[in-house]
């Protein structure tokens, strides 16, 4: 599998996890806070979407579609 495909494999087990803001809230605040660590980079850009409220009016293919170029484009 190449590092691209791994990456995305792995993106696409947190946005299903994303979905659940249940679960996102109780897991993202113990992630690590190391800015080298993906995963919260991902959290802080949703954080962020969450915090202006269009997570609320996205569609669920929106969001993964946005939040996975924004991963991408962070971490060629």
């Amino acid at each position: 599998m190449s590092r691209r495909n791994t990456k995305i494999s792995r993106i696409s087990q947190i946005l299903l996890l994303l979905r659940n803001d249940f679960f996102a809230s109780r897991v993202f605040p113990y992630l690590p806070t190391s800015k080298k660590n993906p995963i919260f980079h991902l959290y802080l850009f949703y954080a962020d979407l969450k915090a202006s409220r269009q997570i609320e009016t996205m569609k669920d293919k929106k969001k993964e579609t946005l939040l996975l170029d924004y991963f991408l484009m962070i971490y060629p």
